[in-house]
């Protein structure tokens, strides 16, 4: 082919849309038989095209995609104008208008064809470009003047095809020259915001920046590609909490984290009192791809806010951590002034407490003086991990007791900027709780401020049943404070303070996290009420002695259960998945389907009212769960499946809709394939899926020939290429569009179905706790079962007897046999007992134990005794330890002191009072002052029962016979070997005997820590010294009063006498 003849110059014609891919210019002219066996090229859109006068030119090499649209002069070879060239002809375009002479042959008609449909398609496509993208687009074209066509004519001729594509194309030039101009850092606009690091900030940077500072106080976390990444002063934090690496990235300080791990590291920070916040990508790709931010970075927000209280976690977690097992509670308060001493020495206070991860709300209405041991007790038992707090308006010592709390327990403090008083908290709670006018006002306003709270976290349906609202105080319970809990170890040890080696540890044997639950507050709340106590008895006693084949059912049927109540809670938030809704429903089947249905409970046949209520309850259930379990197909349920989940179509048309519209795509590209099997002439063609990519048309490599030339490759190998047609591409977006949509619709209907559960929600609940209170009673009755176990006797007078009583936890800790001990206290034995001894004779732990089974036995527990005889005691006080509280002020005397004066105003006659070696914290004759006036007070005003524990044995002897059948005196026993090198050897024998013990050991106790020999053989030395001074004080004091006596009148004379002989028996005593 010869290059001396080139174009004269382009004419205002197109004289096709898709020009071939080039072919190297060889001679001789091309024929078709030679053009089937070139390998396909890339095909580009060319609007530059040869002119009329042009025929016999090839088709040109495909351009760089930035100067695709110029051709420099000569650089396309000439042909003779006569020949034409079988790629022109191929695809040469006829105008409407124009006429053939001669009839063209079949195959031209059909490439006709294809083209006219082609063309069609493609100013549809216009259409919606023109419709998508912006106004105004400036042309930037750069082209050689020698190589532009304006062709009005043919524009007109094409209903300006030709100015539309060039419009469009050069709108996208011009967005890729900008493109680039960003990346290479050329050509900054104008008003960029430069970052820390002197370099613009990107969209991503930007976005992060804004939601930072919409969202104060929050650890962002970042959806991020296939990371979750976070940014700045979160990333530091996060570092030194999760230990991940954090590292400077262009403006920002960034550490990420797996997707997988997005959880559990979400949970380390709410454990540690922080606010994490997951901002994620609101738009898919396919949406992105759609919309109007196909260039910019995908719109992200806020979309979970999480704090301790508000994560409420997945109902079969396996998390360990008690906080988010037990749950974690929300403790909101509203503080009201009440005078006294001080401005703030006496107030009241509103309280709400709730735990969303399982419903409970708790609320109570009560008065505290200025140590506020009361909120302190409410503290200890509800054990909140945020506080709601009003930023304004709380006392001095309010603020300083909860803010101790909440940085020893990493509790986070909310703070309410726009407090509302009682008018406007009743007019916000009126409407959805029509009967707060029960409530106490302060607890109304502390309502109030609560459902505000969880509303923005969209929990507030946790107060939508307030017939489940418990008070915090009933006349049915006693309430142990929160010295006794610490004291006695009721939940946690006091050496790692895990529960291993509490008493709720040692009672819970409970086979579901709710019954467990049920069961903590039954050991916290022990009863007072002899009815409802002798109830739970005898429950325990049928579970113990009755061959029910119903009571076998029940112990089995709670083997297994997941956590109803949080699985509830979950599906009232709207929270739920399809899997947690089918193991609720499907649990709740199993339960109901177990029992019959009778008619009362007293058909049941058992003795035990609770016992038989529960058996009354549980197949009502049976109706409801049918009837949601009809909705649904489990199968699919269980495999986390939203769009194919209901059984009944009609149930929610929307989602059949949604579906049938993508079956229409795929019925579509069905009969699409049989034309792509005629133009590969394959009819056994079908379509292909790899890596997720669908409706591939694969190809062998030899037959890419046979390929249009608008198909577009997708991936390849050695042996075949995959392509995706046109119409393929277009379905495809569309399909994914109508997946997403389908997806959409499906989560609506599954919230519609939650909700509709939840209209059920009292039936449900109440069933749950039945089954909790059968598991707690199983519990009880298995701890019934263990060895050395009695059932206590409750009693309606005031005598306290426990015969060889043993301390539990010890029990079951130790190996060595724990020494049982005998008590009895009450107003015909001893009122108040004084106990001596040696140290580590083992004084706490009798006293303890005596405690310890008192809260078991009203908690309705078999205790570890012979023999137990026990009143009913309102409240079971201690004053144990030292220990000092810096941050709140107050040094370890005052803390003893403190706790002493609660004791005081808390007792009554039916309380159990147990105070250890009180007085030590101050100098010795202050210290054996004030445990003797605390020690009178409790046996002449209160008349309490009082455990009293001291060094001091003159306090015994005094009050003994001060009150004599009153004050007894007791001490453990002990033996006491004096070796030969003049050392004492001390053995105890942890028994309770009667009498005074004239020493404590100190010296002996210090050896067996390991002292050195030399500071005892001193200390040894010293207490034998001052011990024969004070022996001397009292004797020269006791020859003073003598020699006054006997010069003083009768009457003086018989008082100083009665005086002496109280001197002359402490002497004995000491003795």
């Amino acid at each position: 082919m010869s290059n001396k003849n080139k174009p004269s110059g382009p004419k205002n014609t197109i004289s096709h849309y898709f020009s071939a891919s080039p072919a190297k210019v060889v001679e001789p002219p091309t024929t078709t038989e030679t053009l089937g066996k070139r390998k396909r090229e890339s095909q580009v859109v060319d609007l530059t095209l040869e002119s009329d006068d042009d025929e016999g030119q090839p088709a040109t090499k495909r351009q760089n995609a930035s100067n695709q649209f110029t051709r420099p002069a000569g650089a396309i070879p000439s042909r003779p104008k006569d020949s034409e060239s079988p790629l022109k002809k191929r695809f040469r375009y006829i105008a409407p208008d124009e006429e053939d002479s001669s009839p063209p042959p079949v195959q031209d008609l059909q490439t006709r064809a294809r083209n006219e449909a082609r063309r069609k398609q493609l100013k549809e496509t216009l259409k919606q470009i023109q419709r998508s993208s912006s106004a105004g687009a400036e042309d930037e074209f750069d082209e050689d003047q020698q190589t532009q066509t304006t062709g009005s004519e043919q524009d007109e001729e094409n209903g300006g095809l030709t100015s539309q594509l060039r419009k469009k194309f050069s709108s996208n030039l011009a967005l890729s020259r900008q493109e680039s101009k960003k990346s290479t850092g050329k050509g900054k606009r104008k008003g960029e915001e430069i970052g820390p690091s002197g370099q613009p900030y990107t969209p991503l940077e930007l976005q992060v920046k804004q939601l930072k500072e919409e969202n104060p106080g929050t650890l962002l976390l970042f959806e991020v590609g296939y990371k979750y990444r976070f940014f700045g002063e979160d990333a530091r934090i996060a570092s030194k909490a999760l230990g991940i690496a954090c590292f400077m990235d262009r403006n920002f300080l960034t550490g990420s984290i797996p997707v997988y791990r997005k959880m559990i590291h979400t949970k380390k920070l709410l454990s540690l009192g922080h606010r994490v916040g997951i901002v994620g990508q609101t738009e898919t790709a396919a949406l992105k791809k759609a919309g109007d931010n196909r260039s910019g970075p995908f719109r992200r927000q806020v979309t979970e806010l999480y704090t301790a209280t508000t994560f409420v976690d997945e109902m079969e977690s396996l998390d360990e951590n008690d906080l988010f097992n037990t749950g974690a509670a929300l403790l909101c308060l509203a503080e009201s002034l009440m005078g006294g001493m001080g401005p703030d020495d006496r107030v009241g206070f509103g309280l709400v407490s709730v735990i969303p991860s399982t419903g409970e709300v708790v609320y109570d209405q009560f008065s505290d003086v200025a140590m506020r041991t009361e909120l302190e007790t409410r503290l200890a038992h509800i054990k909140p991990c945020e506080l709601l707090l009003p930023a304004t308006g709380l006392s001095s010592h309010t603020e300083k007791m909860l803010k101790h709390y909440a940085g020893s327990g990493s509790a986070r403090i909310e703070r309410i900027e726009d407090a509302l008083h009682y008018t406007d908290a009743f007019e916000y709670l009126h409407q959805p709780f029509n009967d707060v006018l029960d409530l106490p006002k302060p607890v109304v306003v502390a309502l109030a401020h609560a459902v505000r709270h969880l509303r923005a976290y969209g929990l507030s349906n946790a107060f939508r049943k307030t017939t489940f609202f418990c008070p915090f105080m009933t006349r049915s319970h006693m309430l142990l404070n929160a010295n006794t809990l610490t004291n006695l170890e009721i939940f946690q040890n006091q050496t790692d303070y895990s529960r291993k080696g509490s008493l709720i540890w040692r009672v819970d044997h409970t086979k579901t996290k709710f019954g467990s639950r049920l069961l903590r507050q039954w050991i916290s709340k022990p009863l007072v009420n002899k009815r409802l106590l002798e109830e739970r008895f005898q429950a325990v006693e049928d579970i113990l002695n009755t061959q029910s084949a119903a009571l076998v059912k029940l112990r089995t049927v709670l083997k297994g259960l997941p956590d109803l109540t949080k699985g509830l809670s979950r599906i009232q938030y709207g929270k739920s998945t399809p899997k947690e809704v089918a193991t609720v429903l499907t649990a709740l089947q199993r339960v109901a389907n177990e029992f019959d249905l009778i008619d009362k409970p007293q058909d049941a046949g058992l003795k035990s009212p609770l016992l038989n209520d529960i058996l009354f309850t549980l197949p009502r259930l049976r109706e409801p769960v049918q009837q949601f379990l009809n909705d649904i197909n489990v199968t699919k349920a269980h495999e986390g499946e939203l769009t194919d989940l209901w059984r009944d179509s009609e149930k929610y048309p929307e989602v059949d809709d949604a579906k049938m519209l993508i079956l229409s795509i795929e019925l579509h590209m069905q009969d699409h394939l049989k034309e792509v099997r005629k133009i590969l002439k394959r009819p056994t063609l079908n379509w292909v899926s790899v890596s997720g990519v669908d409706f591939l048309v694969e190809v062998p490599n030899s037959e890419k020939s046979k390929v249009p030339e608008n198909w577009n490759r997708v991936q390849g190998t050695k042996k075949v290429t995959r392509f995706h047609t046109p119409e393929a591409r277009q379905r495809i977006s569309e399909r994914e569009q109508l997946k997403e949509t389908l997806q959409a619709v499906s989560v609506k209907a599954f919230e519609k179905f939650q909700a509709e559960i939840n209209a059920e929600y009292g039936l449900l609940c109440d069933a749950v706790n039945k089954l909790a209170v059968a598991d707690a009673l199983a519990s009880l009755a298995l701890v019934a079962t263990e060895d050395g176990y009695t059932k206590p006797q409750i009693v309606e007078d005031d005598e306290l007897e426990i015969v060889k009583g043993r301390h539990p936890l010890i029990e079951a800790i130790s190996s060595a046999p724990f020494v049982p001990n005998d008590i009895a206290l009450g107003r015909r034995t001893n009122l108040a007992m004084v106990i001596t001894g040696p140290n580590m004779g083992g004084k706490s732990s009798c006293t303890r134990l005596t405690a310890l089974l008192v809260i078991m036995a009203q908690s309705g527990c078999w205790v570890p005794a012979e023999h137990a005889r026990i009143p009913l005691h309102d409240a079971v006080l201690t004053r144990m330890g030292a220990s000092d509280e810096i941050q709140r002020g107050r040094s370890t005397f005052m803390v003893e002191m403190s706790e002493t004066a609660e004791i005081i105003q808390s007792a009554t006659e039916r309380s159990l009072v147990i105070l250890d070696e009180l007085g030590r914290g101050t100098a010795t004759w202050d210290g054996v002052a004030i445990a003797t006036a605390v020690l009178d007070h409790m046996v002449s005003v209160i008349r309490c029962k009082t455990l009293f524990i001291t060094h001091y044995p003159q306090i015994g002897v005094e009050l003994s016979q001060k009150y004599p059948g009153l004050v007894a005196n007791a001490h453990m026993g002990y033996l006491e070997e004096e070796l030969a090198d003049g050392r004492r050897e001390i053995h105890f024998l942890y028994r309770l005997q009667d009498g005074v013990a004239d020493k404590s050991f100190g010296v002996e106790c210090g050896r067996l820590a390991g002292l050195p020999e030399v500071v005892l053989a001193q200390a040894s030395r010293k207490s034998a010294e001052w011990e024969e001074r004070e022996r001397s004080l009292h004797l020269r004091s006791t020859l003073k009063d003598i020699a006054r006596v006997s010069t003083s009148s009768s009457m003086h004379q018989a008082i100083s006498l009665q005086k002496l002989k109280v001197t002359i028996g402490k002497m004995i005593a000491r003795r």
